[in-house]
């Protein structure tokens, strides 16, 4: 390339990355003051406090991989440990990742304005907000691996095995991901692409790479006491009993439209198409390996590279197939659509590609615009009910008016009453209360989803001596109702009807009970 090329190539790289950091930028001012979730949130929320507080995350309290909040707290001097604090720590990882996505998506929108309509597209999609380190890791896959295929040298085998390293940090399913990525794309490149390294030095470039991307993991499994068990027995529990309470794959024609204005019906509808073009997409990736050669690279790669990752995501969203699950396994899917010009030689066609753009960009807009959390609230069909300023921890939320009864209720009216030296234990799914409370958890369980063991049970029963107050949410996952507390866990169930006294508080919500000790 000339010296002009140069610059314009640089040009373009600089606007992708400057446009991934602003539309998450965008993205937090616009919502992170907005609601609160008082079960998956605050499970990050609270590790974060918890680790800031100078606890080990999976060792001294349920949690994530540590890597979720050490990130967080990093940030912390900055931003804080509220709650607004760690959604703007949580976005500058999804800025990050947004901006790797970007990267890789210029391979095939050149043009600045459908490459910002496309990072629009990547954006909105970027929900539930404590979720954001998938679709950021997932992004960060994919232009790791096309830039693999696109030059298959010994140095971006070295920096693809840094990542897988480096992401199970961050989450073990991660590693699971884009190990097995790497391994189809390792094989497509010796395959179709006739490498010029050999393949041991591609290989131990790969596994130098995983071993120095796993430093932080490891140094942690080596040096922190008890960690290396409380991660070993994490994997085994979700060996055991799985990753998520299952939900079913929602096929468009099995819903019910009956009710539904035309524009939520329309949204339903495309739900569950998404789920049908998920694997469609993948398997013209596949086919795009199987054809691709040196000379295809620059046309099909980003396709091959968002299959290669994005169809081992997919398993993240296979077991509870709903639409906040597939937003966290989206991206390496809406790369791949949007790919698909480019790999079947209509690149070239401004007219085919934009049409491209707009028909993702239409189908986000209906489906997004009904399902986000937070931008439901502009939609026409949505309620005309404002929120209002709540103090929630220290820090102003804009809280729509039943989650700011929870938010005084359990701030003011449960609070003023619980002494600064008594422990309260929250079950079975809202650890969002600790932090409004100001309390740590007396159990090294804050999520109690599955059914507990009696080994389980008889370590919480030993805790519970030392509770003065116990807050139950009554409201049941999916409706569920083996899935409460009086089920997953029968004997402190019994435990808290024989040694507590339900306490009747005023403005206690729907669905909560207070008990005090007897």
């Amino acid at each position: 390339m000339d010296r002009t090329d140069v610059r314009r190539e640089r040009l373009g790289a600089a606007w992708a990355v400057g446009l991934g950091l602003l539309l998450a930028l965008g993205y937090h001012l616009l919502l992170g003051h907005y609601n609160l979730n008082f079960q998956d949130e605050g499970f990050l929320w609270y590790g974060v406090q918890r680790t800031a507080a100078g606890e080990v995350p999976l060792r001294d309290f349920q949690s994530y991989e540590p890597g979720r909040y050490y990130w967080c707290v990093a940030w912390s001097p900055l931003v804080g440990t509220g709650i607004v604090g760690v959604r703007a720590a949580v976005a500058v990882f999804a800025g990050l990742g947004l901006a790797l996505g970007l990267l890789a998506l210029r391979r095939v929108l050149r043009h600045p304005l459908a490459l910002a309509v496309g990072g629009l597209v990547l954006a909105l999609w970027l929900f539930p907000r404590h979720k954001l380190f998938e679709p950021a890791i997932a992004m960060a896959a994919v232009w790791t691996t096309v830039r693999l295929l696109e030059r298959p040298t010994a140095r971006r085998h070295l920096a693809q095995g840094v990542l897988v390293g480096l992401v199970a940090f961050f989450g073990r399913n991660h590693a699971l991901y884009t190990l097995l990525a790497t391994v189809v794309a390792a094989l497509v490149v010796q395959l179709r692409l006739r490498p010029e390294d050999s393949v041991g030095r591609r290989v131990a470039a790969l596994v130098g790479g995983g071993l120095l991307g796993s430093l932080p993991l490891l140094a942690m499994l080596a040096f922190v006491p008890g960690f290396g068990r409380a991660f070993l027995d994490s994997v085994l529990f979700f060996a055991e009993r799985g990753s998520n309470v299952p939900l079913a794959v929602p096929w468009p024609w099995k819903q019910d439209y009956e009710h539904l204005a035309w524009h939520f019906a329309l949204s339903v509808a495309l739900v569950g198409t998404v789920f049908l073009l998920l694997p469609l997409a993948y398997a013209a990736g596949l086919v795009t390996a199987a054809r691709l050669t040196r000379e295809r690279v620059a046309a099909g790669g980003l396709l091959v590279a968002a299959t290669c990752v994005g169809a081992f995501y997919a398993h993240h969203a296979s077991v509870r197939s709903d639409i906040h699950h597939f937003s966290q396994i989206a991206h390496p899917f809406l790369l791949a659509w949007l790919a698909l010009p480019a790999a079947a030689g209509l690149g070239g066609r401004r007219l085919v590609v934009g049409l491209n753009v707009a028909l993702v960009a239409a189908v986000t807009l209906f489906v997004v615009s009904t399902k986000h959390p937070q931008l439901i609230r502009w939609h026409p069909g949505a309620p005309g009910i404002p929120p209002r300023p709540v103090d929630v921890a220290g820090e102003t939320v804009e809280l729509p008016r039943p989650a700011a009864e929870i938010v005084h209720f359990v701030q003011d009216v449960v609070g003023r009453r619980v002494q600064e030296d008594e422990q309260v234990l929250v079950v079975p799914t809202r650890p969002t209360y600790y932090c409004l409370l100001g309390k740590r958890s007396p159990t090294w369980r804050i999520y109690f989803l599955w059914p507990g063991t009696d080994a389980e049970q008889d370590q919480i029963l030993e805790q519970l001596r030392d509770v003065r107050w116990v807050v139950v949410s009554l409201w049941a996952v999916d409706q569920r109702r083996d899935m409460l507390f009086d089920r997953t866990y029968p004997r402190v169930w019994a435990a808290i009807q024989r040694e507590f006294v339900q306490v009747g508080l005023p403005d206690t919500p729907r669905g909560h009970v207070v008990y005090r000790r007897r």
